[in-house]
């Protein structure tokens, strides 16, 4: 990693996936070493959550006592470096024992990070941030497995997403979003373990969507504010010279950089809530423009 660093922007490093899991003590016990050694790059240092006691409410979290010694150095470190605390929640596998449709509405999703923030206040660090560095929902799975489907992966996904959005928080952390990554972006098709855990796909290889969940919303949202700032996009309706390849991603960097191209080249319209950029190639390969502003 460190010779791509600085000229790759590094913004999180995961330090200690599955190691609190793993029973080797001595391994834990250089989980602190670890993190100060990785300090130099200046990134968000942060460790993994998994070790919160069997809880029936959320405002009941706390870190099992075993653990509790060990935590609280790594989140002392958390604490002094303003790094984040990790968490990976998946309601997926209480959906297994338990299909109610609440589970599907992101409601434990909710409650999983609220018992985290009343498991950190417990012990002193109510100020330390948390980022959800992985969640999500198989979209298939060996014929015995309950709960992986499309129907089931799209609501999970797609309700989360919108709920994200929203800005609307946590029932405790109201108003507050917190960072959610969402895995996976592709496939683990190469994987040892059978059945669901290689299937939690958002996109196929060849860039397209694997499922609507609602992330290539931002493309026709772009389309449509370029057009309605009265941006022609004649060249893009079918027939015309820049209608293929005919996707809405390829129709919207078109009309995004007629858009920056209009309004003097200014990066800030060049930015249509972080969801475009600027680039020296031409992502689309149109032969007869140049796009330096693209949708993602």
């Amino acid at each position: 990693m460190l010779p791509f660093y600085p000229a790759s922007k590094i913004i999180l490093i995961n330090v200690g996936n599955e190691v609190m899991t793993s029973g080797d003590q001595n391994l834990m016990n250089k989980l602190l070493m670890m993190c100060r050694s990785v300090e130099k790059l200046r990134s968000l240092l942060f460790t993994r959550w998994e070790c919160l006691k069997q809880l029936e409410r959320s405002s009941s979290g706390r870190f099992d006592p075993s653990y509790e010694d060990l935590m609280k150095g790594l989140l002392g470190f958390n604490n002094a470096t303003a790094s984040p605390f990790a968490i990976i929640p998946y309601p997926y596998f209480a959906y297994r024992s338990d299909t109610r449709p609440e589970t599907l509405a992101f409601c434990l999703f909710q409650s999983n990070v609220d018992a985290v923030y009343y498991a950190l206040s417990s012990i002193g660090f109510k100020s330390v941030e948390i980022v959800v560095v992985e969640t999500g929902w198989p979209y298939k799975g060996d014929d015995n497995e309950v709960g992986p489907s499309i129907e089931n992966a799209k609501a999970y996904n797609g309700n989360l997403i919108a709920h994200l959005r929203s800005m609307a928080g946590t029932p405790l952390m109201s108003g507050k979003a917190v960072d959610t990554y969402l895995f996976a972006l592709y496939d683990e098709d190469l994987k040892l373990r059978p059945g669901f855990e290689q299937s939690f796909e958002l996109f196929k290889l060849d860039l397209t969507v694997a499922y609507d969940v609602g992330l290539s919303k931002s493309s026709q949202d772009n389309l449509d504010y370029a057009y309605g700032r009265g941006i022609d996009c004649g060249p893009i309706k079918p027939g015309e010279a820049c209608f293929e390849p005919n996707t809405i991603a390829s129709h919207a960097t078109y009309a995004i950089n007629l858009f920056y191209q209009t309004y003097d080249k200014n990066p800030l319209e060049c930015d249509f809530s972080q969801s475009a950029t600027l680039s020296s190639n031409n992502p689309n390969k149109f032969p007869q423009n140049t796009f330096p502003c693209w949708s993602h």
